[in-house]
């Protein structure tokens, strides 16, 4: 089990990781609360830093009650962004109300 802290107005429900070697995969469910915010959804802490966003694509949404939140991608710090089907980033009064399950494959630093 992992403890992932969040930025904005999200509760994980349940988060999981398995490392092999520097392959790391997450599977997370977090709810929204009703709370508006206009910031990008920014879920931090991963267990292991990523190399960088160039190799930490591998995050998709696996169950979303919202249509747009679609892909997940972590950054160089640790940190994991939802985005759209163009690239932009989901806002958390996008997912107020909501709940959203993902899964996560990076390569650790």
């Amino acid at each position: 089990t992992c403890a992932l802290p969040i930025y904005g107005t999200m509760t994980v429900t349940s988060a999981t990781y398995v490392k092999v070697g520097k392959l790391v995969t997450v599977k997370a469910n977090v709810s929204f609360d009703a709370t508006a915010d206009g910031s990008g959804v920014n879920i931090a802490a991963l267990p292991f830093t990523s190399t960088g966003t160039a190799k930490a694509n591998g995050g998709f949404v696996t169950s979303s009650t919202v249509s747009s939140a679609v892909r997940i991608q972590a950054v160089g710090t640790g940190s994991l962004f939802l985005l759209t089907t163009d690239n932009t980033n989901v806002t958390y009064t996008t997912m107020a109300s909501t709940t959203l399950e993902f899964v996560m494959i990076y390569e650790a630093a």
